[in-house]
């Protein structure tokens, strides 16, 4: 009897250890196939196949606004065709609490190519705002003088 409520002590110990860690999303990643405009693009990815992804916490030009093209022919020079690390919304972004992890069918993240954060690359070229309703102001404290702010 007491090695059996040591046996389900220990499973019950364990599962509760394992099902945090099973819940967790894994980050998204693959390579860049797709670049729509300076903060949307889709990643093809093994694990999930084509994966729409908008960046968290900045805005660039939509295809009716000024600066779309460049800002889009920016974000496909650095990205396009490379392998890059999506973090989900919620998962450990400058925009979790703030932002809804999903929206319009693209996933909401926080994207690196290595180290970089590809938000901050396309802030750093003057090619994106910070949204601080989303960032929390993250991206106005990246080193750039007079990073605009998007304010919708």
């Amino acid at each position: 009897m007491n090695r059996n409520r040591t046996s389900a002590t220990v499973l019950v110990c364990c599962l509760a250890i394992a099902i945090p860690i099973t819940a967790i999303a894994a980050d998204i990643v693959g390579t860049v196939a797709r670049v729509m405009d300076g903060n949307t693009f889709e990643i093809a990815s093994p694990k999930d196949s084509i994966v729409r992804i908008r960046l968290c916490g900045v805005h660039s030009p939509e295809r009716s606004e000024p600066n779309y093209r460049p800002a889009r022919r920016l974000l496909s020079e650095k990205i396009g065709k490379r392998e890059i690390r999506c973090v989900r919304v919620g998962e450990g972004t400058v925009c979790d609490n703030r932002s809804k992890p999903t929206n319009k069918g693209k996933v909401i993240a926080q994207c690196f190519t290595g180290d970089n954060d590809v938000a901050t690359i396309m802030i750093r070229a003057r090619m994106a705002c910070d949204w601080p309703k989303f960032s929390g102001g993250h991206y106005q404290k990246v080193g750039v003088p007079d990073v605009c702010v998007q304010s919708k």
